[in-house]
């Protein structure tokens, strides 16, 4: 079996393990979360995870630091008639 297909298998489970949460969910012995943390495709899921968490709002962390897209909108046509409004008025 070639190397590129051993390391390829090996990626896609930490990959997967990754989806789930495992090993960075904050209850895993921290000797684990270093063994994932030494594989660079380990910190890019556990990147794209936090960062997809973090847009749509579902971070109890990022609560209240950045605003999921939907609430964005509303922040921005709220403004748009409030600018309207002004210039109407003026």
């Amino acid at each position: 079996m070639p190397v590129s297909l051993v390391i390829f298998i090996i990626a896609w489970v930490f990959i997967m393990v990754l989806s789930f949460g495992f090993p960075y969910n904050g209850t895993t012995h921290q000797g684990i979360v270093a063994v994932f943390s030494l594989f660079p495709w380990s910190l890019l899921s556990k990147g794209l995870l936090d960062l997809a968490n973090a847009t749509t709002g579902k971070d109890s962390a990022s609560k209240g630091t950045c605003a999921p897209w939907t609430r964005l909108q509303s922040v921005k046509s709220q403004r748009a008639s409030q600018t309207a409004a002004v210039q109407l008025s003026a």
